[in-house]
């Protein structure tokens, strides 16, 4: 089977939805941040702290293509994947990709106890509000189907991708 990528903001439950999906179909998952901090042996806030966010995206980069290099994979994509061109390439030619949303609400208070996230820390939902509104285009351009989350469990959310990769496919 084809991979499937999931993008989205922070805090849209790609890695606990990534993860139930895989489970469901079979398939191997891949979660390219934690794939990231094992080969780098660094978190990614140190990373941005150490080296700048430039390197870690290039890095992110290459993670992404080795994920998509072959088939079968649940890959759940760093929030800042789509952002470049070179990736949404990547994800075109080696995965179908959902896009995975939430409102600001509900990404913030998913994430407010989180210092791991160094592009929200301190930023409140205006933060949020900010960094979605900012995103929205590049993660709607990469995008084959969008599913809500905000009110969504996991099982529920990865059931709906199921449902409707088949209509898509």
């Amino acid at each position: 089977m084809k991979n499937i990528a999931l993008i989205g903001m922070m805090g849209t439950m790609k890695t606990s939805v990534g993860k139930r999906l895989a489970e469901k179909l079979g398939m191997t998952f891949v979660d390219t941040d934690a794939v990231f901090e094992r080969e780098e042996g660094a978190s990614i806030k140190d990373t941005f702290a150490c080296k700048g966010e430039a390197y870690f995206r290039d890095c992110e980069t290459a993670v992404l293509a080795t994920a998509c290099s072959g088939n079968g994979c649940v890959i759940s994509c760093g929030g800042g994947v789509p952002l470049k061109e070179e990736n949404v390439g990547i994800l075109r030619r080696g995965a179908v990709v959902v896009l995975l949303t939430a409102s600001p609400e509900k990404i913030y208070e998913r994430t407010c106890g989180d210092d791991s996230r160094p592009l929200l820390c301190g930023g409140g939902p205006e933060r949020v509000r900010l960094l979605c509104e900012q995103r929205r285009a590049a993660y709607e351009g990469a995008a084959d189907l969008t599913v809500d989350t905000t009110s969504a469990d996991p099982d529920a959310a990865a059931d709906e991708i199921i449902a409707r990769l088949k209509t898509y496919e």
